[in-house]
């Protein structure tokens, strides 16, 4: 079975690699890692790692393993240094892909809660457009909706951090705001299903014990002893306002991250989707 996963330079791919290797079910894949820069090291014997940005013309050597890929699973991300609604990187990667794709291939796309959101970020919207280009142009795609991936060094939740360490004031978000946070391992696990006995469709892996956003921010981050409390409504309303300008701050990555966590509460939206589909 030739497996192809892009993203390979972050954590989630690594535990995912060691994973693959305790599974007897598993232990005939060849696997072919995507990296953008960062050097990485082989972790299973049937392990290639190609160089591929996403911006550039697809290599002779990636061309070749695309044609003979059984499973395509699409956990990178190309980040913009200055984010743009005409910015489709990620989406034109995966045209590439498709002319060199079997029509058979099995397609994993990690994508996110965010999506879900009435308020989409640049981010949010670019990761629709490829979950629509994937279910409209292959015939077995499954997609796997992840809330924020609690892992210090990278990601969402490291983003969370940063946004703590430039806004000093605490937030008020509310009652009805819930965060979706999802755990490594059960990500890992999930995909792992899917290598095992795949299943077309759309599936939500995230912690089920629901807990306020109120009460993480306060668990997990630091502020200043000084303390107002802001409603996230006004926040919302104020980038809102930006966003009708046209402003050019909210085309910076830190604040299209920023949309994500202010952006009207998925989490309702999604609770009804999981409802209509059991």
């Amino acid at each position: 079975m030739n497996v192809i996963i892009t993203g390979s330079s972050i954590p989630l791919v690594n535990i995912l690699k060691k994973e693959i290797n305790k599974r007897s079910k598993l232990n005939k894949i060849h696997l072919i890692s995507i990296v953008n820069k960062k050097r990485i090291k082989t972790v299973l014997k049937n392990e290639k790692i190609i160089k591929q940005n996403f911006k550039d013309t697809l290599s002779t050597q990636f061309k070749n393993e695309l044609k003979k890929c059984d499973f395509f699973i699409h956990l990178g991300w190309h980040k913009y240094k200055k984010y743009n609604s005409k910015n489709l990187t990620n989406l034109n990667f995966l045209k590439k892909c498709k002319i060199h794709l079997k029509k058979k291939c099995k397609i994993i796309f990690l994508s996110s809660v965010s999506v879900y959101s009435n308020f989409k970020s640049i981010y949010s919207n670019e990761k629709k457009k490829v979950e629509s280009y994937l279910i409209k142009n292959f015939a077995y795609v499954s997609i796997i909706y992840s809330g924020l991936i609690l892992n210090k060094s990278y990601g969402p939740y490291k983003k969370l951090k940063e946004i703590n360490k430039y806004i000093r004031i605490p937030i008020y978000f509310g009652k009805d705001f819930y965060l979706l946070s999802t755990n490594e391992k059960c990500l890992v696990s999930k995909i792992l299903e899917m290598l095992i006995k795949f299943e077309k469709g759309k599936y939500f892996v995230y912690n089920r014990n629901d807990i306020q956003l109120d009460q993480f921010v306060k668990k997990r981050l630091k502020y200043l002893k000084f303390r107002i409390k802001v409603s996230s409504k006004i926040v919302l309303l104020l980038l809102k306002f930006l966003k009708y300008l046209n402003f050019k701050v909210l085309k910076s990555k830190f604040f299209d991250d920023l949309q994500n966590f202010f952006g009207d509460n998925p989490w309702k939206i999604i609770k009804e989707e999981i409802r209509q589909k059991n």
